[in-house]
């Protein structure tokens, strides 16, 4: 009787150890994703950081770089993309797999499409700020005014 209590014992003691090995193997792994979208978005406010100021001093010095691209109508845009969606919204993305994650206490349902959205969302603010910075979204407006017959 007594060999059995030890053998279910050290069985308990067994999967609990590798209960806990799992749990530290996902915290790794879900730290790992929130780091990366910190990492992303703090990229993301420097960018916009950095194109706040250049607006503040366009302001100042309106013939401070005289680029049709770095004009204030420009940079503007940019600045508050980047601020708004680059820097907000992916870093709120990456402490919302953290809270989920911790309040939970469950693994990631896929930390390979966490990767993948972080990726896209930041292709996606890439192209989004490029296309910013070419007036893209004024060839819309233009168009959707001459196909609704406004002029």
């Amino acid at each position: 009787m007594r060999g059995d209590s030890t053998m279910s014992s050290a069985t308990i003691t067994t999967e609990l150890a590798a209960g806990q090995a799992a749990l530290a193997e996902d915290d790794r792994a879900t730290a790992g994703i929130v780091y990366a979208y910190t990492a992303s978005a703090v990229f993301w406010l420097l960018v916009g950081s950095a194109y706040g100021t250049l607006a503040a001093c366009k302001l100042v010095w309106p013939d401070l770089l005289p680029f049709e691209w770095l004009s204030f109508g420009r940079i503007r845009p940019i600045h508050t993309a980047s601020i708004l969606l680059g820097w907000l919204s992916v870093g709120l993305t990456g402490i919302a797999y953290l809270v989920v994650y911790r309040t939970a206490r469950r693994a990631l349902f896929s930390n390979g499409l966490a990767r993948a959205g972080l990726w896209l969302l930041n292709l996606a603010l890439f192209a989004g700020l490029v296309l910013l910075c070419h007036k893209f979204h004024l060839w819309l407006l233009r168009m959707r005014r001459t196909q609704c017959g406004h002029r």
